[in-house]
């Protein structure tokens, strides 16, 4: 069996400890957002420049945002701003996702 390897994840950039020599990321966290972050670019098809991705993202994400209603808007602002470090190194999911899934559970 090999020996554990220092390597420095792709998605946050920290040191951490490979058990396998094709490991990239330190956590499921990390591997879950490069995944999301992936399906982001291929669904809304690889914007020819920077700035192109930046409004289609921007564009997305206020999409999303307009969906809550102003009381949840200023939950999840009040959760941020009262956010320790810990608990959002801590925290599995985006506040937006975690809304937007609650909202989609209530619907269905």
């Amino acid at each position: 069996m090999a020996q554990p390897t220092r390597k420095v994840c792709v998605v946050c950039r920290k040191e951490f400890l490979a058990g396998r020599s094709d490991h990239k990321y330190c956590s499921v966290t990390c591997r879950v957002r490069k995944h999301r972050a992936t399906t982001f670019i291929v669904e809304h098809s690889t914007p020819t420049t920077v700035a192109d991705f930046v409004e289609a993202a921007s564009e997305h994400m206020l999409n999303m945002i307009n969906k809550l209603t102003d009381t949840e808007k200023m939950g999840a602002l009040a959760t941020l701003w009262l956010e320790t470090p810990e608990e959002f190194a801590a925290r599995k999911q985006s506040i937006l996702y975690t809304l937007l899934k609650k909202k989609e559970m209530k619907n269905v």
